[in-house]
């Protein structure tokens, strides 16, 4: 990890949605401590040498209290559509022992039951339609409010250069927003908006310390704060540390990348626990493991079943989703038509809710009815005392999957900001939890059978909420294809070191799935379909087919009759400005290559000589040191020494393995034995 060091304002700013020259800011960065001034006293040198540990603790701390906040006050906005709490109206409705409803307040006068009901309902209606119709106007103000976030987040950490998506002031306004869309009921959760809001904090902190605005420094501290969004979402320090390396790709060295992503994640989730008045994601006292239901060895086929079921449901949520989202582009392009969206969507979400005491609990709570392991005497929402057939918790079951998987499926990509990770795992928990009644089902009519016979406790061969935990993993392995970091996130909600094995399985087998038909997680299809730069990770393995590995540069390159190119002092400012628009051009000098000039600085440069008046437009140009009656752009340029360079004949997954491993936009494809251009190979080429 490089040290943070105070470095000048870089000479070549980046353009919107340009990749940033890693080697150039690297290089810069050296130079940069080269040139510093020695520190005057052992304070002073105290503090800059642990600027660090000052940005990683108060991120960390700082997103810890702002997660107490949405929580708490989303808890309380959300249960507030029940009532109020008679013994203190600051204790949210679900942990009140003591509720009243609206109706003790607006129908005190009367004890007519579907007069109180009715009224109720219209109160329940009302503050939805408030909450989300706020929730939705503030989205409304800023584009990068909307949706969790983690695509934009994959992309900069690649190296993209998206402005005002860590400003400030646009993160607490997605803050507020995302409690009223939260407290709404709409089927999202608070885990993709949560990363977006610790990267844009931990950026705030980096402008207010004294540290380095290097652009390459700046992502691999960024990457950390991933690790607190996912960790604080879940209470999980080390699932949000494996979201960090298994999700966020990036190139930055991974032992130190670890260690910061364990900092942060430890630092926010301490606090977290030690502050928060209600904790809602803690299971693990509600889903206990013995011996008595422990996990037999005939389950591992229902377990892998369940996978593969949850997998292939994970499967068709994502292309529903990337549908509805296509639709809403090309239909939707008006604000006030999202607006109206949003509130129609809480709308029916409410509706079809009151018909399911379950469908009205916040989607903590859902996950927390959906792990809870039932006993005999449990009067629990999802427990069944029938000896018969469970009908109507199966129909519980079944409506709550289809509300779910529909509202949630719709709801993410709306234009209010929203995670899917939580709304993903309370999806296949309900899956699985069904599974689970009816595997017990049958386990109460063969009790008999040799099967059970290893059972302790015949009542409890089949642990209904394991198949819970496992489809609740499964579905989202399928969804965001991971596979630790889901296994470890469900060990640390639930505790269950027993079911470790079963969990593994349901990922294995729905991971499978996703790899073999898809391919891609929902956040890399929502990269696609929002046309962001993505430099993806090992796009050499995608070209391994023996159709690819025997293609070469000059197959496939852009050739230089096909591009603009700059020569070299042949030029004007006047032919300069008249090029036509491209991401970047090749500077040739003599013939040969020379350099490369984005199209952005190059752009920013004009603009400026044309307000200073300084220099005609006439006036002849050259990429390197100005003889007398030129005008130099050599600060423009990135040289050849810093370009990455191969000849036609070179293999194409060649070419691949250079930009993975140094994560570059382009190749630049010479003829053998001289620097003569041949042409480029750009990344989203391939």
């Amino acid at each position: 990890m490089v040290d943070m060091e105070t470095t000048p304002t870089r000479s070549r700013p980046y353009g919107p949605l340009e990749l940033i020259d890693w080697d150039r800011e690297y290089l810069q960065l050296a130079e940069s401590r080269k040139h510093e001034a020695p520190k005057t006293t052992f304070l002073r040198q105290l503090v800059h040498s642990n600027l660090h540990w000052i940005l990683l603790i108060s991120s960390s701390v700082a997103v810890a209290l702002l997660t107490i906040a949405i929580d708490y006050i989303s808890m309380y906005l959300h249960g507030l559509k029940t009532g109020v709490c008679r013994q203190n109206v600051l204790i949210p409705a679900y942990e009140c022992g003591d509720l009243a409803d609206w109706s003790t307040y607006f129908l005190f006068f009367t004890k007519s039951a579907v007069l109180r009901r009715i009224n109720d309902f219209i109160v329940y209606i009302l503050i939805v339609l408030v909450l989300a119709l706020f929730g939705a106007l503030l989205a409304s103000k800023h584009h990068y409010i909307a949706h969790g976030g983690i695509p934009e987040i994959k992309s900069i950490l690649s190296g993209t250069n998206i402005p005002d998506f860590l400003n400030i002031n646009m993160i607490m306004s997605k803050v507020a927003s995302l409690v009223l869309v939260v407290s709404s009921g709409l089927f999202l959760g608070i885990d993709g908006p949560l990363v977006h809001i610790s990267m844009g904090v931990m950026q705030f902190f980096i402008n207010l310390l004294p540290l380095t605005q290097n652009e390459a420094v700046k992502r691999e501290y960024l990457s950390s704060a991933v690790a607190i969004g996912i960790g604080l979402a879940f209470n999980a320090p080390i699932g949000g540390v494996l979201f960090g390396l298994e999700q966020i790709h990036s190139a930055f060295p991974v032992d130190k990348l670890m260690w910061n992503a364990f900092i942060c994640s430890t630092v926010g989730v301490t606090v977290l626990q030690k502050l928060h008045p209600f904790m809602e994601m803690h299971i693990d006292d509600m889903f206990t493991v013995s011996l008595k239901n422990n996990w037999l060895s005939y389950e591992t086929l229902p377990y892998m079943f369940l996978g593969l079921l949850c997998g292939a449901l994970g499967i068709f949520f994502c292309k529903l989703n990337i549908y509805f989202a296509t639709f809403r582009q090309q239909r939707l392009d008006n604000d006030k038509l999202k607006i109206v969206e949003v509130v129609s969507i809480a709308l029916a979400g409410a509706i079809v809710g009151q018909l399911s005491s379950y469908s009205m609990f916040s989607l903590p709570k859902m996950l927390q009815q959906l792990f809870n392991s039932c006993t005999r005497d449990s009067d629990a929402l999802l427990c069944s005392k029938d000896s018969g057939f469970p009908w109507k918790l199966s129909g519980t079951l079944v409506a709550g999957i289809l509300q779910s998987f529909l509202f949630s499926a719709y709801s993410y990509g709306c234009n209010v900001p929203g995670g899917l990770l939580l709304p993903s795992l309370v999806i296949g928990g309900s899956v699985g939890r069904l599974v689970g009644v009816l595997l017990e089902v049958a386990q109460n009519h063969l009790i008999t059978s040799a099967l059970h016979l290893q059972c302790l406790n015949e009542k409890k061969c089949i642990s209904v909420a394991s198949y819970a935990v496992v489809g609740a993993g499964s579905f989202a392995a399928a969804v965001f294809k991971m596979n630790i970091t889901m296994v470890v996130i469900l060990f640390e909600l639930t505790g269950a070191v027993t079911y470790m094995i079963p969990i593994m399985l349901g990922v294995f087998c729905a991971r499978f799935l996703n790899d073999m038909i898809v391919d891609q997680s929902i956040y890399e299809m929502w990269l696609r379909i929002s046309h962001l730069p993505y430099v993806a990770p090992n796009i050499g393995d995608h070209l391994s087919n023996p159709e690819y590995a025997v293609k070469t540069c000059a197959s496939v390159m852009r050739p230089t009759e096909d591009i603009q190119v700059f020569e070299d002092g042949a030029l004007t400012l006047a032919d300069i400005e008249k090029a036509p628009e491209m991401n970047g051009y090749p500077v040739l000098r003599n013939g040969e290559l020379y350099g490369y000039v984005t199209n952005y600085s190059l752009r920013k440069e004009l603009t400026y000589l044309k307000e200073q008046g300084v220099v005609s437009f006439d006036t002849l140009v050259t990429f390197a040191q100005a003889p007398p009656g030129y005008h130099t752009l050599e600060h423009l340029v990135t040289k050849l020494d810093l370009l990455q360079v191969v000849n036609g004949d070179t293999k194409l997954l060649t070419a691949c393995q250079i930009m993975d491993q140094l994560i570059l936009g382009c190749v630049f494809v010479c003829y053998t034995g001289n620097y003569k251009l041949q042409g480029i190979i750009f990344r989203d080429m391939v």
